[in-house]
């Protein structure tokens, strides 16, 4: 996560950017946490899309080592085709389907290597330790297949500044499930710190 966090560095250093709300979804807000914990001087609100300050469960790390071992056995295809229709909800998957089957035409390009990386990376990441002097923004769906609402609920409850919206009917993608009501309330939350 930190090395990605450092591309995202170097993109905004070529860019003469010096402050930044950043948002990241699911994995990439595991980036997002890991640039805001390197350069939070740079940060002055960070956004979790459909993703968690909290380090990986047991249960989430055997998961992903099962993968890791599966696409380790030439069935990347199989790891692929079976986890990303869940990046929906199980209502949006129909409407989604041409959307679905293209994300994962694209993840089937990926090298195995390049998977199992980022796979090892999500399980070894740590804690988000949240900076109060930093808004956060969490960005919640009650049909997430990947992270349950009450995970939220929790991150609510430990960090009451937190800043909580749920996308009602969505999925773990409200961006690609229900694009004007994710980027509402971006907005509303960019206004909010601004």
């Amino acid at each position: 996560m930190d090395q990605m966090a450092e591309s995202i560095k170097a993109i905004l250093d070529h860019e003469k950017i010096s402050k930044c709300v950043i948002y990241g979804h699911s994995m990439g807000g595991y980036v997002a946490e890991a640039f805001t914990r390197n350069w939070p001087e740079m940060v002055f609100g960070l956004g979790l899309m459909h993703s968690t300050i909290y380090a990986d469960t047991e249960e989430k790390r055997t998961n992903r080592k099962r993968e890791i071992e599966l696409i380790r056995n030439g069935k990347k295809a199989m790891v692929v085709s079976g986890m990303l229709p869940n990046i929906v909800a199980k209502a949006n998957t129909e409407r989604l389907r041409p959307v679905i089957e293209e994300i994962i035409d694209h993840a089937k390009m990926f090298a195995a290597k390049g998977i199992i990386a980022v796979l090892n990376a999500m399980m070894q990441r740590p804690e988000h330790t949240v900076n109060s002097q930093i808004p956060l923004h969490l960005i919640a769906a009650d049909a997430d297949n990947f992270i349950p609402l009450k995970v939220y609920s929790k991150m609510k409850e430990d960090y009451p500044h937190i800043t909580m919206d749920t996308i009602k009917g969505s999925g773990h993608s409200s961006f690609i499930e229900f694009p004007e009501e994710s980027a509402a309330v971006i907005k509303d939350f960019l206004k909010s710190i601004n």
